[in-house]
């Protein structure tokens, strides 16, 4: 995985970057929008549900351990119950 994302942006939400995932045979370039955890937890909320664990995954692949952070992150969320 390569990623066009500068981390000095990291506290601008909304910022638009570029990823491209491979596998050795082929890849595939897409968009992606970059919201910190403030941002999603507001969206969580805002949208009725509460965050339960939040996963971060090394980048898997041969370079793995020169990785610079964990760049996937996974969120368990549960829809809330409405009043």
């Amino acid at each position: 995985m390569e990623a066009e994302f500068d981390q000095r942006k990291y506290l601008m939400n909304g910022t638009g970057f570029k990823v491209r995932i491979f596998d050795g045979k082929g890849s595939v370039e897409i968009s992606d929008t970059h919201w910190n955890f403030s941002a999603v937890t507001e969206q969580l909320v805002t949208a009725g549900f509460m965050a339960r664990r939040i996963y971060e995954l090394p980048d898997a692949g041969k370079n793995a351990t020169e990785a610079l952070g964990s760049p996937w992150v996974v969120l368990e969320a549960v829809k809330m119950a409405q009043k």
